[in-house]
């Protein structure tokens, strides 16, 4: 053998190691939100905040809204950041995401103003803690 052959899979070896040590275990666990609003546009805003699941987040803000009355749907539903823009002359509802919560409120208001109206931003929902 030659010797620099061993010092090189040495050194791999090392590094390998190295690179194994500083890596991150497991992967942080998602925490979805969820928005649902009602079907005949009064202003009833439910949510799900840091739900293990999509279906879970969903579920929760769909039940949620359902014990105020009427019908509900899903606005948006998100592993990061959830807003609500609302018309109230129109009764319509606009919902987006963002990796932020900046993002997600000028996404609705950008979704609002596409349909030609004017907006108030209503609520959001961000995962606790922010992702960094």
């Amino acid at each position: 053998m030659r010797p620099g052959w061993i010092l090189k899979t040495l050194a791999l070896a090392v590094v390998g190691l190295s690179a194994a040590a500083f890596a991150p275990s497991a992967q942080v666990a998602e925490k979805w939100q969820a928005i649902a609003v009602r079907d005949d546009g009064r202003f009833t805003i439910s949510q799900a905040n840091n739900a293990p699941t999509r279906d879970a987040a969903r579920a929760e803000a769909l039940g949620r809204c359902a014990r105020e009355g009427g019908r509900c749907r899903i606005l948006v539903s998100t592993p990061g950041c959830a807003a609500v823009a609302y018309n109230e002359a129109e009764r319509n509802f606009f919902g987006a995401y963002g990796v932020t919560e900046a993002e997600a409120v000028n996404k609705a208001h950008a979704a609002c103003s596409a349909a030609g109206l004017y907006c108030n931003s209503q609520f959001t929902a961000c995962p606790f803690p922010m992702p960094r």
